[in-house]
């Protein structure tokens, strides 16, 4: 299983814009379809409805800290209906950090542009959720429920010690962050970004303000297509050989045999793809068609078959 959880930061461009300034709300119950971060105020009220959650389940949601020790800043019910209300506490000085250090070249990282003012500091934050006292999965407003979706969009919650833009990058050697002319106010925000996965293999996070955001839901749950295979990157990068097929699989049912080297999906040629980007493409969305080209024992072999549905919290 890879690590999903999007929390990077990194970043991959610059794009010149302006941008007008946020406009402050009371609470972002309701999201209007002007593209602007949502702005909650110094302190105030988060409300949402998760998607898929399910009337007989009990939890808790909680806000937290993206800091070693996970604080958390505030607490509620999920109704049976999925409705939250989160209240927002207006001092969180004690757990922010100055921005421009985010922006730092150093441990591999390459930084570019930053904040202006460059003292403003930030904290930034996700909402999880809590099940019998323990961690059940993030709950995260997003475009789609589909897993590793490329160009999906989404929110992350931040606050914001004093007005401030942002403008630049960082990259890391396993992520991206971009950050697109964007302007907020003192206090809580929910800023939209876009995540792909580049050519290279990386996460990446685009932050646009120009992105739209009024039909952005929270779900809990990651829908993905599984196959019921494992894969291991071959070394001379003429593809993923299969080390593992599940009985009854979708994979078990095409024929699919360990030993077999894959190389095209989708009449796509992957011999020289990021191993990443191969399970990507092989996953794809759940019930599609999958064709997979495969080398066994010195002659090619092609195979039809469609994914199953898997979840992930």
């Amino acid at each position: 299983m890879f690590n999903l959880k999007l929390k990077m930061k990194r970043a991959a461009g610059v794009t010149l814009k302006v941008f007008p300034a946020v406009l402050a709300l009371s609470s972002i119950s309701v999201l209007t379809s002007v593209a602007k971060a949502e702005y909650i105020g110094e302190s105030g009220v988060l409300k949402g409805k998760i998607e898929d959650w399910d009337k007989d389940q009990k939890g808790q949601i909680q806000v937290l800290a993206d800091d070693l020790k996970g604080t958390v800043l505030a607490s509620a019910e999920v109704a049976e209906d999925g409705l939250f209300s989160l209240e927002l506490p207006k001092k969180v000085n004690n757990i922010l950090s100055q921005i421009q250090k985010s922006f730092a070249s150093d441990q591999g990282c390459v930084g570019k542009g930053g904040a202006t003012p460059n003292k403003a500091s930030w904290g930034s934050y996700h909402l999880e959720l809590k099940m019998e006292d323990k961690a059940a999965g993030d709950v995260v407003q997003r475009s789609s429920n589909q897993m590793w979706k490329q160009n999906q969009i989404a929110t992350e919650l931040f606050y914001f010690n004093e007005a401030v833009a942002l403008e630049g990058v960082h990259s890391c050697p396993d992520s991206n962050n971009q950050w697109n002319a964007v302007r907020v106010s003192k206090g809580w925000n929910l800023l939209p970004y876009r995540w792909i996965h580049n050519d290279q293999g990386l996460e990446e996070r685009q932050y646009d303000l120009t992105l739209p955001i009024k039909d952005l839901k929270w779900f809990w749950k990651e829908q993905y297509g599984i196959v019921g295979m494992s894969l291991e990157a071959v070394k001379d990068g003429r593809g993923a050989k299969v080390t593992a097929v599940a009985k009854d699989s979708p994979a078990d049912q095409a024929g699919i045999q360990i030993g077999d080297v894959i190389y095209q999906v989708d009449r796509q040629v992957v011999k020289s793809q990021i191993f990443v980007n191969l399970i990507r493409l092989i996953r794809g969305e759940p019930g599609s068609p999958l064709k997979l080209t495969l080398e066994r024992s010195g002659r090619d072999v092609l195979l039809k078959l469609n994914r199953g549905a898997g979840e992930f919290r």
